[in-house]
């Protein structure tokens, strides 16, 4: 028996019928790569983004807390209004130890340190310091502060993000 025309199967895909699927395919696929780099791009700017804040935060921090700790500043030694600025810190050993100390923060090899009795320690490791200004101000007679500027960078290439930071402390013990 002869089955009419219109009856019989088809075997395989005509050329428009691939074209179309070919099509349809192409355009998920670039949709999910740009997915994909939209997604790699977004992290890898946060996580910059996270680090410079992260250590920026914790080495103003850690300043702000010694300057507030110190009995004076050292004028000689210290550098103000420049950068990379110097500040020298006389001081004590810690809010409980009233052994005399000097602090001294500074840039070196893109670092802030801390040296604390020429033991030296690092307070943004692994980020760049672009700038770090110390800047004197002076309250009355009895009393004096630091107003700190730091600028921090990190990444390279479409990740080169920084991120600038302020801060002021009164020297609390100097009045």
């Amino acid at each position: 028996m002869k089955y009419p025309t219109f009856l019989k199967r088809k075997r395989g895909f005509t050329l428009v019928e691939m074209v179309v699927y070919t099509t349809i395919v192409a355009i998920i696929f670039v949709v999910a790569v740009n997915t994909i780099l939209l997604t790699s791009a977004a992290w890898g700017s946060a996580r910059v983004k996270r680090n410079i804040l992260n250590q920026g935060n914790a080495a103003l921090e850690r300043m702000l807390r010694e300057i507030r700790l110190a009995d004076s500043i050292n004028t000689n030694g210290s550098t103000f209004g420049v950068n990379p600025g110097i500040l020298y810190l006389n001081t004590v050993a810690g809010a409980g130890d009233e052994t005399p100390a000097t602090r001294e923060f500074f840039v070196s090899a893109s670092s802030t340190i801390m040296r604390e009795n020429a033991v030296e320690s690092s307070l943004t490791g692994g980020i760049t310091v672009a700038s770090l200004v110390f800047y004197r101000v002076l309250n009355s007679e009895t009393s004096e502060a630091v107003t700190i500027r730091m600028t921090l960078q990190d990444g390279d290439g479409r990740f080169l993000q920084s991120e600038n930071f302020y801060g002021t402390a009164v020297l609390r013990r100097s009045y």
